[in-house]
């Protein structure tokens, strides 16, 4: 092991352990940043799952109300149709009296 015997060997014995010191935490540093990205990422994967399973939940919604609503568009027709009917057999009726 070399010597040291001048203050420009302490000096550069100093800045190569500030160098490694800043290695270390430039390496730590990315590690935390690289953790940092990656659990955003699957955040981010995660909430667009919801929101495709919203969506898709909002679509079936839609086409159960729109179906609702035709079919109760239908019924309320022949309820209304019944109710002719039966209006007519009624005056039909009453005629049949007089």
């Amino acid at each position: 092991m070399p010597q040291i015997q001048t203050t420009k060997d302490i000096l550069l014995l100093v800045i190569a352990f500030c160098v490694l010191l800043f290695t270390v935490f430039i390496v730590w540093l990315l590690y935390y940043l690289i953790a940092i990205i990656r659990d955003i990422r699957k955040v981010t994967h995660s909430v667009e799952e919801k929101v495709e399973k919203l969506g898709k939940i909002i679509d079936l919604a839609k086409e159960k109300l729109d179906s609702s609503a035709t079919q109760f568009a239908l019924l309320v027709g022949a309820f209304k149709e019944i109710a002719k009917l039966v209006i007519e057999k009624r005056a039909g009726r009453k005629e049949k009296k007089k």
